[in-house]
């Protein structure tokens, strides 16, 4: 389950408005940007509640396992009677590949599938409440795009991302050229920052300057009534924004040795990596629940979420170090020195 801010039902609720003014009363972007929808497709649901460990595809009865048209030859979604999901299917070339995700939401999830890139392949869309309030993200959303192999690339991010019948809220084709974007908010130093993220070729990278006649990110002053105007950050302010994407490395070298920590306390993991120059500590910061593993081989690519599977990736770790694997970090989740998303190596 993802990191629970609340169990009581009164403060999910509140969640559901606050959460909701938080993201629309400060989004820079006009009704004609925000109705430039990516179209996705609902195809089923996960269990909330006393009923985590079940899902159902369209109208079908819940099932502990279903095949979905995701991938370039299918794939298979399983979860377990804790919520733990898993989903395998085969590359390009015949290759086998399996993502592991950590126990969905307690509160439910949602499922779409769409060609987020434009390669002529359907990728899947998870939306699963957080449980947040006040200013903790309300939902958590993973896209599993495909590369140019087939093979697996998983994005998490979490946010105040919204759903109604139209789909996604924050999926959206701005520059209309038939790749989604997604829209991403998030709360530092008395500014609402908004960041566009694109995929393409199954990665996702971060906007940095013009995108169609904006220019990212862009910034809202927190006030005490809704506020959409775009300004500049005033002189000492330095607003921060984490970078989610999975396109461009921040980091590669050698995964030296690492220091295990209780994820599910808020604990952070501590990775030293040899690289130029010398050796790099770094901490991924498991409470936002979104740190993995991606170990690539013959055999295929895995894909590991720590949190929830926490006795595997800690297996992975001790397989890159033994093995004296070079390693490649993706993201950057922290203002304060190397915090990736991403770990990725070859067995």
């Amino acid at each position: 389950m993802r990191k629970q801010f609340t169990l009581s039902l009164l403060p999910l609720l509140l969640c559901a408005w606050t959460c909701f003014a938080q993201n629309q009363d400060y989004l820079p972007l006009s009704k004609a940007e925000t109705n430039q929808r990516f179209p996705v497709k609902l195809v089923g649901h996960t269990g909330g509640g006393d009923r985590p460990g079940y899902f159902a595809l369209g109208s079908e009865s819940p099932a502990a396992s279903a095949s979905m048209k995701v991938g370039p030859s299918g794939a298979s979604f399983e979860m377990d009677e804790e919520g733990k999901a898993v989903i395998s299917g085969k590359d390009g070339g015949g290759t086998a590949w399996r993502v592991r995700l950590g126990s969905l939401s307690g509160y439910g999830a949602r499922l779409y599938t769409a060609d987020l890139d434009r390669d002529s392949v359907q990728d899947l869309v998870i939306v699963s409440p957080t449980g947040g309030n006040g200013l903790a993200p309300s939902s958590h959303l993973t896209a599993l795009t495909f590369d140019e192999k087939g093979r697996p690339v998983l994005f998490e991010a979490d946010g105040y991302f919204e759903e109604d019948a139209r789909g996604i809220f924050d999926l959206l084709d701005l520059d209309r050229d038939g790749r989604a974007e997604l829209l991403y908010m998030n709360y530092d130093d008395g500014y609402w920052v908004t960041t566009l993220y694109e995929v393409s070729g199954g990665h996702w990278r971060r906007v940095e300057g013009a995108h169609g006649r904006r220019t990212y990110p862009l910034y809202t002053r927190f006030t005490n009534r809704p506020n959409r105007l775009a300004t500049t950050p005033r002189t000492g302010r330095k607003p921060f924004t984490p970078d989610l994407s999975n396109a461009a490395p921040v980091l590669r070298g050698t995964l030296a040795a690492y220091e295990w920590a209780d994820v599910s306390q808020s604990e952070d993991i501590k990775l030293f990596v040899n690289a130029d120059g010398g050796r790099v500590a770094c901490s991924p910061v498991a409470w936002f629940g979104s740190f993995g593993f991606v170990a690539e081989s013959t055999e295929g690519r895995e894909v590991v979420t720590v949190y929830g599977n926490e006795e595997a990736a800690k297996a992975l770790l001790d397989e890159a170090v033994k093995s004296k694997a070079e390693v490649t970090l993706y993201g950057r989740r922290s203002a304060e020195g190397c915090s990736p998303e991403w770990l990725w190596f070859r067995r």
